[in-house]
């Protein structure tokens, strides 16, 4: 019986580490806790091109309402390991990391962050190469 549970969790942790995409946690409670020490009204540089828990190349980000299945770009984007956790709420931002144009991770924020100011086109998303991931923002 121990036997088969432990084989049980071992092939559970073997499936979920061999996830190509994964939710950047630890990054992600990095950043909501750096934007939220930013007094209010005061511009910060916010530089995440230094992120360097995964290895990426281009950031996506998509705003409230966004339905990532429906995202047609110039580039052939891989994204369909993204959660579409935007589609139907206004609740969240998703960003994501991509490599060579595959999501590879992504965090998700609150939509009442300074972030939403990368939303600056009428499509509700947005593409970033990694050197131009460094913002100059305002809470």
């Amino acid at each position: 019986m121990l036997k088969n549970i432990s084989i049980i969790l071992l092939l559970t942790l073997a499936f979920f580490s061999c996830n190509d995409t994964r939710k950047l946690v630890k990054t992600e409670q990095q950043l909501l806790s750096f934007i939220n020490e930013q007094p209010v009204g005061k511009e910060f540089t916010l530089k995440l091109d230094t992120i360097e828990s995964i290895k990426w190349d281009e950031m996506f980000i998509a705003g409230p309402y966004t339905d990532i299945t429906e995202i047609k770009e110039g580039k052939t984007y891989n994204l369909t390991k993204l959660p579409n956790s935007t589609k139907s709420h206004d609740k969240y931002i998703l960003i994501g990391f991509l490599n060579e144009k595959e999501a590879i991770g992504w965090i998700e924020l609150e939509s009442n962050t300074p972030l939403n100011k990368l939303l600056s086109n009428s499509k509700g998303y947005q593409f970033y190469d990694k050197k131009d991931c460094v913002f100059l923002l305002k809470k």
